[in-house]
């Protein structure tokens, strides 16, 4: 794979591949799907209404509760020394969070391009500083992986439904189809939303981009004719990620190499 990689604020990027407290460890020798793992992931509490566990990498760690609550579920992250990053309660649609221990309130569709918020509005800034953070998609997969029941932690695992945009188009699958020169925008302020971009091809290689939209400026993060899969992880950067196919159409318009995108 030829790729080049600019790195923009708040955001990590893999190459496919795998990225000890108490209790219950995840196998970790269990194939993992899609290039995620869940390495570091340990289950201290698993029942029907109710999830507890840590997750270690990078040398950091977070502790997580996940639990189901009247009409919906809840989710509480903390830091190693039990300090709140994120409180959030999901129902019918909407998801209510709270950010590092009260910073900012963000309400919204887990939809919406951009949440209500009371409070800091650099809060963003604040959790892309905290290296803890960057654990946060990470988590979300581990859990997958793990067979962790999805409505803990996601909103989005419902079946595709067909779709079309000015700019793209959605398969039963999931799968975003982006023609050269367009682009698709990923709410990414919420946690039971996406937090997880996996990009590829449609042919042979392609060449995609990823920019934090935001009231502040952010660098675009680039990779160039790539010819297996990438993933992409934000860490409440921003309200939205536009992924988009930097290949422009030939002189006939037609697009040689389409860009494929998915979320989780």
């Amino acid at each position: 794979m030829n790729s080049r990689i600019s790195h923009a604020i708040g955001l990590a990027v893999v190459i496919v591949g795998s990225l000890g407290l108490g209790g219950c460890v995840v196998d970790n020798d269990a194939p993992s799907a899609e290039g995620m793992s869940s390495e570091g992931l340990t289950l201290t509490h698993e029942t029907a209404d109710r999830v507890e566990g840590t997750f270690h990498r990078r040398e950091q760690t977070i502790a997580f509760e996940l639990s189901v609550v009247p009409g919906g579920h809840r989710a509480r992250i903390v830091d190693a020394a039990g300090a709140p990053l994120v409180e959030t309660t999901y129902r019918d649609g909407v998801e209510d969070t709270t950010l590092l221990g009260g910073v900012a309130r963000l309400r919204g569709a887990v939809d919406a391009a951009e949440p209500e918020l009371e409070g800091d509005a650099h809060v963003f800034e604040q959790m892309s500083a905290r290296p803890e953070t960057s654990l946060i998609a990470e988590l979300k997969e581990a859990l997958r992986i793990a067979g962790v029941e999805p409505a803990f932690f996601s909103a989005v695992d419902a079946p595709a439904q067909p779709g079309l945009t000015p700019q793209s188009w959605l398969d039963i699958q999931g799968n975003w189809h982006i023609n050269c020169g367009e682009y698709h925008d990923f709410p990414t302020w919420t946690f039971w939303g996406w937090t997880t971009f996996e990009l590829w091809p449609e042919n042979y290689v392609a060449s995609a981009s990823l920019r934090v939209l935001t009231p502040w400026y952010n660098p675009t993060e680039y990779a160039y004719n790539f010819s297996g899969t990438l993933y992409l992880r934000r860490q409440y950067a921003g309200y939205q990620g536009r992924v988009m196919n930097v290949t422009q159409p030939g002189f006939n318009g037609v697009c040689s190499r389409p860009l494929v995108a998915k979320a989780y």
